[in-house]
């Protein structure tokens, strides 16, 4: 039944009654992730050894797998340092089951929006050589499969409701990697 008055003028626009009709996101306290992300890492390293003992892969022998080894393991404890350090000026915890209170772009998140991650990846690299485990190594895409489907996508998510537009600058600008 029409009234003789325009939609418009008895509701509003119609794309501002979408607006008032979309509710409001309500923020957890975290992004929800029931696993932390060094748990992903860590189980490939336990699963690496069993199955190094029952069909050992090799990779470099000698100096050459030593040095590599050993200088990714520095680049890990820098990037690590400089990445919890950017967190903690910034006021922000690194557990998911507590709330973003900054949008870190400063640091190592410069370049890398999961420096951290990043780290534990080289780290879990530098293993695998130091050791002679290539096991380490060919464990690593699953891991980082996981983590990108249960980890990554719930932070990016949860970075999106926190931070709205100032993430997804950020986002565009900044890889998710290097």
């Amino acid at each position: 039944m029409s009234t003789g008055v325009p939609f418009e003028h008895q509701h509003g626009s119609p794309q501002a009654l979408e607006r008032r009709s979309v509710p409001t996101p309500v923020l957890p306290h975290g992004p929800g992730i029931r696993v932390p992300a060094p748990f992903y890492f860590a189980a490939a390293l336990l699963l690496a050894w069993p199955l190094h003992l029952l069909w050992p892969l090799r990779i470099v022998n000698g100096p050459v797998a030593d040095v590599a080894g050993a200088t990714l393991s520095l680049v890990v404890a820098a990037l690590s340092a400089f990445s919890v350090r950017a967190l903690w000026q910034d006021g922000t915890s690194m557990r998911h089951d507590r709330p973003a209170r900054a949008l870190v772009t400063t640091g190592p998140f410069r370049f890398s929006r999961n420096p951290i991650y990043l780290s534990l990846s080289i780290l879990v690299l530098a293993l695998g050589l130091w050791m002679r485990n290539a096991w380490m190594i060919l464990l690593l895409l699953p891991t980082l499969v996981a983590l990108q489907l249960l980890v990554i996508r719930r932070e990016e998510r949860y970075l999106h409701l926190r931070f709205g537009d100032r993430y997804d600058r950020y986002r565009a600008r900044v890889p998710r990697w290097i």
